[in-house]
Order: structure tokens, then sequence, then C-alpha cells
């Protein structure tokens, strides 16, 4: 029903999530592109009195943001494996400096993070 600009930015994601939650009051799910809004939303869900009825998905399963899935306040999240994207990106690197043959695409993977796996995620990433 709508989308803000938040730049990555967790304040703008308290203003964004409150903005969308005002205009539209019976809204069942938000989406937040990377965490830090994502995290700024639970804030404004709290603060609207909305807290369990509504889905919230964010993207990149910061170690706060599993935290809040544990408890409840975010649905789930996106992962990416930053460590591999390095590790294969220089791989990548490595082979096309060698005059190898690459794929324009390479896929280093994603994983959804929900309260039933959220234990496995946290301060140190998944590297499989």
């Amino acid at each position: 029903v709508g989308m803000a600009p938040t730049d990555c930015d967790q304040n703008k994601g308290v203003t964004a999530a409150a903005d969308l939650l005002s205009a539209h009051p019976d809204v069942a799910g938000i989406y937040g592109a990377c965490g830090p809004p994502t995290l700024g939303a639970i804030q404004s869900i709290q603060r609207a009195h909305r807290a369990g009825n509504i889905l919230l998905v964010g993207f990149d399963a910061l170690p706060d943001e599993v935290k809040q899935i544990e408890t409840g306040r975010e649905t789930a999240s996106v992962a990416q494996f930053p460590a591999k994207m390095g590790e294969m990106g220089m791989g990548t690197l490595l082979k096309a400096v060698q005059g190898q043959s690459v794929s324009p695409t390479i896929d280093t993977g994603t994983e959804i993070v929900t309260k039933a796996n959220a234990s496995q995620f946290g301060v140190f990433e998944k590297t499989a």
C-alpha cells in the first residue's frame, strides 16, 4: 500500500513504519529492504499497539534482527553470507585475471531466518 525511502537508517525506518501504519491502520505486513529500518519498524508497530498481528520481514538477518525474531517481534529476515560473497568474489576475480571464463552471475545464496532456525544465526554468520 506504500513505501518510503529509509536509506538503511533505523530512525527513518521508525518514521516510515509510523507513517504507513497511520495511513493504513489495517496493514497486515511490512517488509524492510535492510535490517536497521526493520528494527525501527518494530518500535512503530509497538507504539501503534499492533505487535503480534503484523507480519514483519527484514533483509540482512543482523544479530539484532535475529534477537527480535527469537522474541517474536520480527517474523523473519533474509540472511546473506558476506564471507561467502567475498570468498567467491575473490575466486572469480582471480579466474578473470588469469584469463579464465567466469559466469556473469554468481549466486552466493540466501536463507530465510525464522524463529524455528534463529538459533543457527546471530553474531557469526553461517558460511555454508
